[in-house]
């Protein structure tokens, strides 16, 4: 029985724990505040991204310069010491530079635009280590020739060069040498660097199949020489590349071609040899003939030690436009886009071993194509190509995109100085095809070129046992002996190809099939000779196409027209965030090919300082061919058969 004490203990308990809602006060519960971590993330991204915005802000004005203000009594200053390509791509590490470098086409656009500007009184060329081909040559040297008629000067100044350093400074009203300088004018040679007996020796065979005779680029691999017939179209080329060097003398210097080939039969021409025989107008060192340039450029407002103001193509590719009156207004409804296809073919990026060498990657020609169609603006297209052709793949995609897009607009075809094989393939879905005379272009053929390394092995003393489903299973495998079946059947599938590809031409240039073998076979052809065998419908530069889009689009012969040049260069904050995130970037040219020599010698199975030791002791002109080979290997182990000209010798 409970007591009264324990009770009235009960009682204080129970009403300790009751609450007392007389004094509460009701308070809401609390809310979650999830949101709070997330407007924290947002803005974190935010202020990241107006960070970034004005970083790039910052570094588009530090690094893009104003245009240069070109005064008055300038001369042009045309250097080509350098390789001038197609179009112009800055590297991440050229945004430190102060100096752009224009492409081919601003070149040529920067001396039409000289002839009509007041402030240029002239032209001075420095010629030395010419890299471009011949039709680049010939292209530069009208456009010099149309800017004389302006009335302005051009002089031309070299040291030591070759046929091509000479020819550049041909349109020159006065050329000059040092005393002391050189020049090799013994006439067009061509040298191929065979590899077969190295890689015999360590032990890689390759199966060669090229359709037909003339298909020759895999000789190096498969040959110690020149096949007859490779022998037969190299000589018919560098024979014609050797006429239009002789008509440029003729022309330019008054000296008959019979006479100029008799005396180049000499060889090799110092300073006074070149004056003698009337191949220059004089002899001064660089210093002597800029005070007389100075003269011409300032006339009678000359005054003794006045410098003369040298304005770098370069810079002035980049200048304010002139504003001359008169001048017919820029119709902004009627554009013409420019398409580069420069370098080898290659379906997918990263397909080209040596990266820093232009490609054509057939998904970001397409992108290109499609803004180009896409743009109502623009009225025309020239696809302007200088490529020796590569993938099959990417050449096969690219020529049905052209085909397809010129239902919607008109497009050109304008070879620079190769346009060869793949090159030639993806001209012929053009409305109009134009080769300028020394174009190399082509090649209508396929090759496969499939490295054996079974030989390789077994010097290593490796065996290598299979397990399979099928007998096909280890088609053309490069680790086994392939045999003759197998070979058999690839042949029969590269032949395929290459009967679509006759067929294509046939089409195209309206011909039978018959007609269009006998044109093909892999044989090479100048523009000249393409023209005669209706494999191009006409002969001209890159102006010339410019003036056929115009005249298609309603436009005069010279009135003004904006061109949309694709692929576009990177923004300048771009290329910076490239430079940023990749690693590579900063490689130099020679780190770049050292690592790709690595991963090549692994392909090869040879060790990385073997490969690099031949490729350093090589000639300047043999590395490139060096380079050249090891990018078809690699092409031939990611893709079977491919569209490559026959062009890895050395023409000089």
């Amino acid at each position: 029985m409970a007591t009264s004490d324990s009770l009235a203990s009960d009682k204080m308990e129970n009403q300790t724990m009751q609450p007392d809602f007389r004094n509460y006060k009701y308070r809401k519960q609390k809310k979650s505040r999830w949101w709070i971590p997330l407007a924290i993330v947002a803005g974190i991204i935010l202020l990241l991204f107006v960070i970034v915005a004005g970083l790039g802000v910052f570094f588009d004005s530090l690094f893009s310069s104003k245009p240069m203000e070109v005064k008055s009594n300038s001369v042009l200053y045309l250097n080509v010491n350098y390789d001038i390509q197609e179009y112009t791509t800055l590297g991440p590490l050229e945004l430190f530079s102060s100096t752009k470098v224009p492409s081919f086409f601003e070149i040529i656009n920067s001396i039409k635009k000289a002839k009509t500007d007041d402030r240029i009184k002239g032209i001075y060329i420095k010629s030395g280590n010419a890299s471009l081909g011949y039709a680049k040559i010939c292209e530069l040297n009208e456009a010099v020739e149309d800017f004389k008629k302006s009335g302005k000067f051009v002089y031309a100044y070299f040291e030591t060069g070759d046929e091509k350093d000479y020819m550049v400074t041909l349109p020159a009203q006065k050329i000059f040498m040092p005393l002391e300088g050189m020049v090799q004018l013994d006439g067009l040679a061509a040298q191929n660097m065979f590899l077969k007996g190295f890689l015999d020796k360590i032990g890689v065979n390759f199966y060669v199949c090229g359709f037909e005779d003339f298909k020759t680029a895999a000789e190096a691999y498969s040959s110690t020489k020149f096949s007859d017939s490779s022998r037969y179209q190299v000589k018919e080329y560098i024979g014609q590349m050797f006429g239009i060097f002789l008509d440029a003398i003729q022309h330019y210097r008054s000296i008959k071609r019979s006479k100029a080939e008799e005396i180049i039969n000499e060889g090799i021409f110092t300073t006074d040899g070149m004056l003698s025989n009337g191949f220059i107008d004089g002899v001064a060192i660089e210093s002597n003939i800029k005070k007389e340039m100075s003269k011409l450029a300032w006339g009678s407002e000359y005054k003794n030690k006045k410098p003369v103001r040298l304005v770098k193509i370069s810079d002035y590719a980049y200048s304010d436009p002139i504003k001359n009156s008169g001048e017919s207004k820029v119709d902004e409804e009627r554009q013409i886009a420019i398409v580069y296809a420069s370098g080898s073919i290659s379906h997918t990026e990263q397909t080209e071993l040596f990266s820093k060498q232009s490609a054509v990657y057939a998904n970001q020609f397409v992108s290109n194509l499609h803004k180009a169609v896409e743009d109502p603006k623009i009225k025309a297209i020239i696809i302007r190509i200088d490529s020796p052709g590569g993938s099959v793949l990417g050449s096969e995609i690219i020529w049905q995109e052209i085909r397809d897009a010129k239902r919607k607009k008109p497009i050109y075809a304008s070879m620079s100085d190769v346009a060869a094989s793949g090159g030639y393939y993806i001209a012929m879905a053009c409305d109009t095809v134009i080769a300028h005379p020394a174009t190399i272009t082509g090649s209508i053929g396929v090759i496969s070129a499939i490295p054996n390394f079974s030989g390789t092995l077994s010097k290593l003393g490796i065996t290598i046992d299979t397990i399979s489903t099928s007998k096909n299973a280890l088609f053309m495998n490069p680790t086994l002996q392939v045999p003759q079946e197998q070979k058999d059947r690839f042949r029969a599938m590269s032949r395929d190809i290459y009967f679509r590809f006759v067929s294509r031409v046939a089409e195209s240039r309206k011909m039978t099939f018959n007609e269009a073998r006998a044109l093909a076979k892999g044989r090479v052809w100048t523009g000249t000779d393409a023209k005669k065998n209706r494999l191009v419908d006409c002969l001209g530069d890159l102006r010339f196409a410019i003036i056929l889009a115009k005249n298609r689009i309603g436009l005069k012969d010279n009135q003004k027209v904006i061109f949309n040049v694709y692929p576009k260069p990177d923004a300048d904050f771009n290329r910076l965030l490239k430079l940023l995130n990749a690693g590579n970037q900063d490689e130099t040219e020679e780190s770049l090919n050292m690592s790709n020599l690595n991963a090549m010698s692994i392909k090869l199975g040879q060790d990385m300082n073997f490969l690099s030791a031949i490729y350093g002791a090589l000639p300047a002109e043999y590395q490139k061919q060096f380079i050249y080979n090891l990018n078809m290997i690699n092409m031939a182990l990611n893709e079977k058969i491919i569209m490559y000209a026959p062009f890895a010798f050395d023409i000089r």
